[in-house]
């Protein structure tokens, strides 16, 4: 395949490019000289900006000897990575043995980016071709740079299924895994059986076997993991119970009680305590259903119980849209009642147990789809219109904090496909897709993309866009769920699985589990030193009656853990461990056996070897926060005695400040400086860019926990309120942002609620405000401020029990996003973590699921 002439798509340059172009004429020259040693030589073109997966890089070739010439064709990002090889796609001419002449061949190799690059866009791709002629190497030239964007697209997702099945449920496990359950085969038999498939391999494996056949059931996963499995029907009828999938067991245990009504055309909504709850229906009893059921996880364990709820709907509804808003309370929108009226709006409150009714609707629909976008409104789009019986292209949303239905404009760009019975999800850039279902005769194979913001082909905001991609097979009724790479598993029909790759897809973040400590440990420290290795100092082993003394140092270089060779001179847990400017650690503080203890230690890399220094902390204390001045100096401030939280904060000096700074005395020394408004323990300390350091949260004693933040002076050495926090925080993190505010995230108010929501505190105008919402409940988390001003949190406790979700703080947009790769491999809380010089966290030791003190390590790669 080759074309006429060598002419170069219509692009517009950017500066980057100007200057690759004036590059690639630099390389031109010097290879009109080459053609003079008899060397082969390949111009290419730049292709079309944004490309998706299957990329055409046409080239040039020319040679003096007009004879066979062999291409090696590269490729890298914006990353600054090494050239690397591509991966041929279907459709092109290969690279080996092409014809080149002195005028030169116009040729064409496809390029297979999704292979290469992966399910996500790359802003800035150069490629580069060189051509060679037995044991002569020529000369190529770089394209200028353009974009890839392999989003918005579908992808086979590989494999058969051990059975054919529809109507099944699809619903993700931990790491990264699907669960695929029940439905109806070829025949329409209803199933029994489930499988897991595995995106990474595209392989397919059966489990144990569900205690029932069921078809047209839901399934949720739970915050910890398992999967939850409610109603449907078989082949005696609707159904009213329930069971649990673990992947730990592979088996499913049935659930303890039974919903009020056997039904079909319900939601099953996880809400944030990791209740369930399932609302409205049909059977062909009773009809369209009003009742409210709640399905509640035992902790620790594999089952649960179903109960009914302390309330039943407004009105009877099927077919509806059920949506989890960011206030935790749960949307209900749309459906259909006998008589085939539809239903206004609903919310149901997890935390009293009962039913608001809402504004009415714009449209009346039912079987529509809904999904939550980023700024905390819902997109509601397609359906049937209950009236006319016809597959429905209206849209609206709806505004939580108005309590308002309003349309979406569809008049430009072009509106979205009228749907029924399809599904939606939010998507990482806080936009929602739409997928699937029927137009009232036949499947529909496009996707719908609402987009907040500007995105890719969607150069419109707040407003709909089709994907570039289309499915290989229509569904009418589709079954699909999010990865925890934010791409979607389609499947549905009996027809072969799908990916939808998410638009604006991050891409590469992933936890992988690595080295074992020698033991296990909790409430530990972890520190980064000089050169990448890790101090991994103390804690609590669960075994031991008193705290641990040792310390062990994990190996950038061989990727191990190994003993650090030296024992700490006091064991010691809830301490902190300060890195100090000459690359040595001082070790704080913290608890053993006969309580806070007020020792200090310096660990010296280079001996290795742990001093104990002569003085100790004025204070003995423990859930305390040491943070390095710019002086050098360490602030130690708060924390806990063994009777109650402290005021008071203390300046570690072992080096003379200068400035009449510090103690008053030579260093080493430990003096008093000025006492906290607030005493406080489990507080967050954070370094501001003035030299100042902000002090937030924690646990106030018989004040209980707080609100009030402070700061410390550094150069007047005095503690000043800024205000307060809007919420309550303990158990919680803090992260400074490249532009030098500071983020609060999540944590819990001592009541039992967990935090979805975030605070800004602006050093400049000394303010407190919202900042973006959570997508999960965390409280003694993992936690890191990665390279480029992202924010990780993972895991943690939510309300007695652990989680495994994890999100991070997207720098371009501001949002939380749930992380691509897969969720960490260990749920846990009292966790340390420390970045590693390639960007990597390297996360040590926690509590599990019973409490018990972890040895494994893992890594988060960004």
């Amino acid at each position: 395949m080759t074309n006429s002439g060598r002419v170069s798509p219509r692009v517009t340059w950017p500066v980057t490019s100007i200057v690759a172009i004036a590059l690639s004429s630099l390389i031109a020259l010097a290879n009109c000289a080459d053609r003079g040693h008899d060397l082969p030589f390949a111009n290419v073109s730049t292709p079309p900006s944004p490309a998706r997966r299957l990329i055409e890089i046409r080239n040039t070739l020319r040679d003096r000897s007009s004879t066979r010439v062999n291409l090696f064709i590269y490729y890298r990002t914006s990353k600054a990575e090494p050239w690397t090889l591509t991966t041929d796609g279907p459709g092109g001419e290969g690279t080996v043995a092409l014809l080149a002449t002195p005028g030169g061949i116009n040729h064409i190799y496809i390029w297979d980016s999704m292979a290469d690059i992966g399910a996500r866009v790359e802003n800035l791709v150069q490629i580069n071709v060189i051509p060679k002629r037995g044991s002569k190497k020529g000369s190529g030239s770089t394209t200028a740079h353009f974009q890839v964007d392999n989003t918005g697209i579908f992808v086979s997702a590989g494999g058969v299924p051990v059975q054919f099945r529809d109507r099944q449920t699809a619903t993700r496990l931990p790491g990264g895994l699907v669960l695929v359950a029940g439905g109806v085969d070829s025949l329409g038999a209803t199933l029994r059986t489930a499988e897991v498939f595995d995106p990474a391999t595209g392989t397919y494996t059966l489990t144990g076997m569900m205690g029932v056949e069921r078809e047209s059931h839901r399934a949720v996963a739970l915050d910890d993991g398992r999967v939850v499995l409610i109603g449907g029907q078989n082949m005696t009828g609707f159904l009213d119970d329930g069971e649990v999938f673990s992947i730990a067991t592979d088996t499913f245990t049935p659930i303890a009680g039974t919903l009020c009504d056997p039904k079909i055309d319900f939601t099953a909504t996880l809400l944030g305590d990791d209740r369930v709850l399932i609302a409205g229906g049909y059977n062909t009893t009773t009809g369209d259903l009003m009742s409210v059921d709640l399905f509640t996880p035992t902790s620790p364990g594999t089952g649960g119980s179903l109960a009914a709820g302390v309330t039943t709907l407004f009105r009877t509804r099927r077919g509806h849209a059920a949506v989890l808003l960011q206030t935790g309370a749960v949307l209900l929108a749309g459906g259909a009642e006998m008589g085939g009226l539809p239903a206004p709006g609903e919310i149901y409150d997890p935390a009293l147990g009962t039913v608001q009714t809402q504004a009415a609707m714009d449209q009346i629909r039912f079987f529509g789809a809904a999904a939550i976008l980023g700024d905390g409104t819902v997109a509601i789009s397609g359906g049937r219109d209950a009236i006319a019986g016809t597959a429905l292209v209206a849209a609206e949303i709806y505004d939580p904090t108005m309590d308002l239905f309003a349309p979406i404009t569809l008049a430009t760009p072009p509106p979205p496909t009228a749907r029924e019975l399809g599904n939606a999800h939010p998507t990482l850039a806080g936009g929602a897709v739409f997928l699937g279902g029927t137009d009232g005769t036949q499947g529909i194979f496009t996707a719908d993309v609402y987009v907040v913001f500007p995105l890719g082909d969607c150069a419109t905001a707040n407003a709909f866009c089709q994907s570039p991609g289309t499915m290989a097979s229509a569904r009418a009724y589709t079954v699909s769920g999010p990865l925890y790479d934010g791409s979607i598993y389609v499947s549905g029909g009996g027809s072969p699985a799908e990916i939808y790759v998410s638009p604006g897809l991050r891409g590469g973040e992933n936890f992988t589990r690595e080295a074992v400590m020698s033991t296990t440990r909790a409430e530990h420290t972890a520190t980064t030193l000089p050169g990448g290795n890790i101090l991994i100092a103390g804690g609590d082993d669960g075994i031991s009656p008193d705290a641990l003394d040792t310390a062990e140092v994990f190996d950038r270089v061989t990727e191990t853990v190994m003993p650090a060779g030296v024992a700490l001179n006091q064991g010691r847990w809830r301490h902190t461990a300060t890195l100090l400017h000459d690359g040595t650690v001082l070790l704080a503080g913290g608890e053993d056996a006969s309580g806070a203890i007020g020792s200090l230690e310096v660990y010296d890399p280079a001996g290795p070897s742990f001093t104990l220094l002569l003085f100790s902390l004025t204070d003995a204390r423990f859930d305390h926060t040491a943070t390095l001045l710019p002086d050098g100096t360490v602030l130690i401030v708060g924390g806990d005695d063994g009777t109650g939280p402290l005021a008071s904060a203390e300046i570690v000096q072992l080096i003379d400040p200068g400035l009449n700074r510090g103690c008053p005395g030579p260093a080493p020394a430990v003096c008093a400086t000025a006492s906290l408004g607030f005493a406080r323990a489990g507080h967050r300390a954070v370094a501001l860019q003035s030299g100042d350091v902000l002090i937030v949260g924690g646990n106030g004693g018989g004040a209980g926990v707080l609100a009030e933040a402070e700061i410390y002076d550094f150069w007047m050495m005095t503690f000043q309120s800024p205000g307060s926090d809007p919420v309550l925080r303990m158990s919680h993190e803090a992260a400074i942002l490249p532009d030098g505010r500071v983020m609060i995230i999540g944590g819990e108010d001592g009541m039992g609620n967990i935090h979805t929501s975030t605070t800004i505190f602006d050093p400049i105008a000394l303010s407190l405000t919202a900042g973006p919402t959570l997508l999960f409940g965390h409280s003694d988390f993992v936690f890191a401020s990665l390279p480029g001003g992202e924010v990780l949190v993972s895991g943690g406790s939510l309300g007695g029990r652990l989680t495994i979700r994890s999100e991070v703080l997207d720098s371009r947009t501001f949002l939380f996003k749930e992380i691509a790769g897969t969720d960490p491999v260990f749920a846990r809380t009292g966790a340390r973590t420390a970045l590693l010089p390639d960007g990597r966290l390297l996360v040590t030791g926690g509590r599990d699921t019973s409490d018990n003190p972890r040895d494994q390590t893992e890594y988060f790669s960004p």
